[in-house]
């Protein structure tokens, strides 16, 4: 590897020229430079044949293996970072083991320390860290070391990634086999052709077409023309992060909510059932989570303010909105106390009512006390219960899409506002002019993390909501003359499935984390 000799800390940071790109390009280069706490290196694509990695620490390059990409290197070639490397294939592990085939993946140490998820087979869903790795000579055969040990064995087959990270390039012109890979940083190799089914040509050519072809449709004045754009692109970009992360749960929303009102959706008993058992089990006063739960709960059950919720739900507004998300934030508390309560009664400890959640038993369960957080924000918010309540607000959604228009100038500053030219760009507008529009980004970037958490979480909605009544059931066998050993054995096995989902929330908040641009309010 090429580089200088700056020492971090001791060598100040000033300009200075940084090292050329040292191989053979074309008249470009395209660059994947992520922005990502985890990752040092850029990756640097100068032709269809070389590629190299560079180190922002030490300014220095190592030149890749050849990419080998189909297709005509130019105009449209581009690419993203993954903070996940490509997934591996097992050929066996057991105890604090995982073994692969060094020709099919030549993993290197490069992924030590990093977080390791089992993602296919018995185990799915086990997450460690990587603590050594090991290339066993004359094998074929690498062994890679974990911190924890593994439930039980794992069958060849089975598939893990690492947060090593990846980057996957398109390379431009007419789409051909081959022409999209990825380059993992794990192996230092890239994969073979990945299905390119869904991906346009990326001509220049066409790419200005398309552009130009939307700017004729934008007028270069406009009468009632927005203001406070910037504003507007802002809380544009983070409601299009949560319709996606909402799309992403595929959840059938008729089974939790029907217009603004959950009690008349199929799920609303099984819902019911907990909120009765966790105030039986703890008491409000004494618990701020459990005050948290039973305030979305009441504010979701009373008639008055569902009326209202009704008009930002689905049915009013065409798409899942915050009727929708308050229901998945309600259920997805609902499921976390049900691994609380289920721990609870398998173990029943002395928890300090003094302490409350500060108990070192209610910490065990992060993705409560984060539910907990996100619900008691919006409840407890005078803003919020207007937005949903007031008369003014309401009429907000009533517009036509007449009123607001952008004109040429703004649409070539904010490219991605042609994403709600309309109705959306209209409401939106209104919200701002109306001073509703902090509450609402405020709102719909608490919603977006519960539903990208939820959507992320391997285990089913209907299996984490099969938890409960199967909890109840249980618990209330305890309280008759069932065998002690048949109810203590039930408990086991529900808490069994419920330490697997807490490692499968474990694993959705590490996916968020592990790239800040997940995050809504993150505006690029």
């Amino acid at each position: 590897m090429l580089k200088n000799f700056n020492k971090p800390i001791i060598n100040k940071r000033e300009w200075q020229s940084m090292t050329q790109y040292p191989y053979s390009a074309s008249a470009a280069v395209c660059i994947i430079a992520p922005e990502d706490k985890y990752c040092d290196y850029a990756l640097v694509v100068g032709s269809a044949t070389t590629a190299a990695i560079y180190d922002y620490n030490n300014d220095g390059y190592e030149l890749a293996t050849n990419p080998a990409l189909a297709g005509t290197f130019g105009a449209g070639t581009c690419g993203a970072y993954s903070p996940w490397g490509i997934p591996y294939i097992t050929v066996g592990g057991s105890g604090n083991t995982l073994t692969v085939n060094s020709v099919a993946f030549n993993i290197t140490g490069l992924i030590i320390g990093t977080t390791l998820v089992i993602t296919s087979g018995t185990q799915v869903g086990f997450t460690t860290t990587v603590t050594g790795v090991l290339t066993d000579g004359g094998t074929g055969m690498i062994t890679i070391y974990l911190k924890d040990v593994l439930p039980g064995t794992v069958a060849s087959g089975a598939t893990f990634k690492t947060l090593s990270g990846s980057y996957y390039v398109v390379n431009g012109g007419t789409k051909v086999a081959d022409n999209f890979k990825a380059f993992d940083l794990g192996t230092r190799n890239w994969t073979v052709g990945l299905n390119n089914t869904a991906l346009p040509n990326l001509t220049a050519e066409a790419a200005m077409e398309l552009a130009d072809e939307a700017m004729d449709d934008v007028p270069e004045e406009v009468e009632g023309e927005v203001t406070k754009i910037q504003t507007i692109d802002i809380l544009a970009q983070v409601m299009n992060k949560f319709d996606t992360y909402m799309n992403d749960t595929e959840l059938n929303f008729s089974f939790f909510i029907n217009n603004g009102r959950i009690d008349k959706a199929v799920n609303f008993n099984t819902l019911e059932d907990l909120h009765t058992l966790l105030n039986k089990t703890f008491d409000e006063k004494e618990f701020v989570s459990v005050k948290d739960f039973n305030d979305l709960y009441t504010l979701m059950t009373n008639l008055d303010f569902c009326r209202s919720l009704a008009l930002y739900g689905r049915e009013t507004y065409e798409k899942p909105f915050i009727a929708e998300g308050l229901a998945v934030l309600l259920y997805e508390f609902a499921v976390d106390f049900t691994t609380l309560l289920t721990r609870y009664y398998k173990d029943m400890p002395t928890i300090s009512n003094e302490v409350g959640e500060a108990d070192s038993f209610f910490r065990k369960f992060p993705s409560l006390i984060l539910n907990s957080y996100i619900t008691n924000m919006i409840v407890n918010s005078k803003e919020f219960k207007q937005l949903i309540t007031n008369e003014e607000s309401k009429a907000l959604l009533k517009d036509d899409g007449s009123i607001y228009n952008i004109n040429k100038k703004q649409a070539a500053k904010k490219p991605k506002l042609f994403g709600i030219v309309g109705e959306s760009l209209s409401y939106f507008a209104s919200l701002i002019r109306n001073d509703y529009g902090d509450i609402t980004v405020g709102v719909i970037d608490k919603l977006a993390i519960v539903a990208f958490i939820c959507s992320k979480t391997a285990m089913p909605m209907a299996d984490r909501l099969n938890l409960i009544p199967a909890l109840i059931k249980t618990v209330s066998e305890k309280t008759v003359d069932a065998p002690v050993d048949g109810v203590v054995n039930t408990l086991k096995q529900i808490d069994l499935n419920c330490t697997e989902l807490l490692r499968m929330r474990a694993d959705a908040k590490i996916t968020l984390d592990a790239d800040e641009k997940q995050y809504p309010m993150t505006i690029r």
